[in-house]
């Protein structure tokens, strides 16, 4: 039988302060094209995937298929962005820096 090849990506994310201390129960989305979404990410439109970081700062989201995403941490006025390159079956560890 041949089985199809996984085209999931992982990505793990930690949600770094300036300080370089973990935040936690920040709210981690990944979209597509920044000039649509970056004023609104939270548009079902533009998000692929989001969730809210842990204790440790951290986050799994997942994409289907290769792409170039956004990724963006929002907690009160505080934010941080960063771009992430998926690949189908693999896991991509990225570190997101907010601004405060």
């Amino acid at each position: 039988s041949c089985s199809k090849p996984n085209m999931t990506a992982t990505v793990n994310i930690t949600v770094l302060d300036k300080a370089g201390a973990a935040v936690a129960d920040a709210k981690v989305y990944m979209y597509p094209d920044p000039a649509e979404c970056f004023p609104n990410p939270g548009k079902s439109l533009c998000t692929i995937d989001s969730a809210v970081t842990d204790a440790s700062g951290k986050v799994t989201l997942t994409h289907e298929n290769e792409a170039i995403l956004q990724v963006s941490a929002v907690k009160g006025s505080n934010v941080g962005t960063d771009i992430v390159h998926v690949m189908p079956d693999e896991t991509i560890e990225k570190t997101v820096n907010m601004l405060k």
